[in-house]
């Protein structure tokens, strides 16, 4: 008999959308295994279409959210949906904003109120297609507020999929909304049939917030792989055997930028030990605020707006190198990228500019090479070494064998629910 799992993720199947594309990854890997599966979703996702697979959206009630959905529900022609639920979001939705902004300080990135829509059309999915599993995941927490009270009501098999910690240095906006994220991390712990982390120096933290628990054992850290997506190699790059092309995937923005790595290719210049003349920096991806205008100016450096992943995995196979670059802060030290996994799958080298000794172990073994983001000096030295043994480095990587299966990894993760 086909089991069958309840997947919530306010996104799924959106675009340029990290929690979106961990979610689609997920969700296909259920599906190769077997799994009926039904997702709800808010209704800023793309409906799924699959077969095996049933997809809910529901809109939030809160008003700030619901203005961002609509603009995806529009380009997913869903405008019936925005002219009935509009009325329900201008009379509650500024409401419940401003209890949220006085409560948390502002209304930040949880999408709590999605759970107020989230949770009926929850227990009608529970009560009509009788889940035997189920699974929260996703960025915002709303996901696993709503899996929260769902487990709670029918005391079924529930697993907590974080993307990101709820809890840790340099998360959450101040200590008011810190404050709440501790609480409810605790009632996911004690509630939960297991909980998992993306990486193993998180659910070690974990472990040791719930030591005095009995909770604590349903904590694991296992890394979450990706699917393996089509490589059909279609350059859009003009090609330059005596340049080496950098490519950088992904979003630009705050402390997760190429500050240093510009900083360390002027240091390596000035040096006489580069010539910036053959190297090439490209971004596939959004740049925010003015570093944008900055690196644009540089003579070096391309860039072009977010596309499909499928798309920015085939662009980046024309790179010599790909860049993977973290943030500064204390965040990064318990989170792993997922395009990391995208990444290992081209068998392209990377460097890595790295706030997180555990990810630094996993590209290392594979031959990669890395440095700490906030030192320059390693960076220089890194990539000066990189740059010298390129081929040799190249071969290794080349002969790597890519053992992150993603069907495999989303087997140990339903393992023991």
């Amino acid at each position: 008999m086909i089991k069958k799992i309840f997947l919530i993720s306010y996104w799924v199947n959106k675009e340029g959308n990290s929690p979106a594309i961990m979610a689609d990854d997920k969700i296909e890997s259920l599906l190769k295994l077997n799994y009926k599966v039904t997702v709800l979703s808010s209704f800023a996702s793309k409906k799924i279409k699959k077969k095996n697979l049933d997809h809910y959206r529901i809109p939030s009630l809160s008003f700030n959210d619901f203005k961002f959905e609509c603009i995806d529900a529009l380009r997913n022609k869903d405008l019936l949906k925005i002219i009935f639920f509009l009325p329900f979001s201008l009379v509650f939705g500024i409401i419940f904003d401003l209890i949220q902004f006085f409560f948390l300080k502002g209304i930040g990135g949880g999408k709590w109120y999605w759970s107020l829509t989230g949770i009926p059309l929850s227990i009608f999915i529970k009560l009509i297609f009788k889940p035997d599993i189920l699974i929260s995941t996703g960025g915002p927490a709303s996901a696993h507020f709503t899996g929260l009270i769902i487990s709670k009501l029918f005391k079924c098999k529930y697993l907590v999929y974080l993307q990101d910690p709820l809890v840790g240095s340099d998360i959450g906006r101040n200590s008011n909304s810190k404050n709440y994220l501790q609480i409810f991390e605790k009632l996911l712990v004690h509630e939960c049939s297991k909980l998992v982390f993306v990486t193993k120096t998180a659910a070690l933290e974990a472990i040791k917030r719930h030591k005095k628990s009995k909770s604590y054992k349903k904590i694991f850290g296992i890394y979450s792989g990706a699917v393996r997506q089509d490589q059909n190699i279609k350059f859009f790059l003009k090609k330059n055997k005596k340049k080496k092309l950098f490519i950088h995937v992904g979003t630009l923005y705050n402390s997760r930028n190429l500050d240093n790595f510009v900083k360390t290719l002027n240091l390596l210049e000035s040096r006489k030990e580069i010539d910036l003349k053959n190297i090439r920096v490209f971004n596939l991806g959004d740049i925010y605020g003015e570093i944008k205008k900055s690196y644009l100016k540089l003579p070096y450096f391309g860039s072009k707006a977010a596309i499909s992943r499928k798309k920015a995995i085939q662009k980046s196979l024309d790179a010599d190198i790909l860049l993977l670059v973290q943030h500064k802060d204390k965040r990064s030290k318990t989170t792993i990228p997922f395009k990391t996994y995208d990444y290992l799958n081209t068998k392209k080298v990377i460097f890595g500019m790295l706030n997180n000794n555990e990810l630094k172990k996993i590209l290392v073994q594979r031959g990669h090479v890395c440095a700490n983001v906030n030192d320059i000096e390693d960076i220089a030295f890194k990539l000066k070494y990189l740059l010298e043994h390129f081929k040799n480095i190249q071969k290794k990587v080349s002969q790597t064998k890519l053992d992150f299966s993603h069907y495999k990894q989303t087997q140990k993760i339903l393992k023991g629910i």
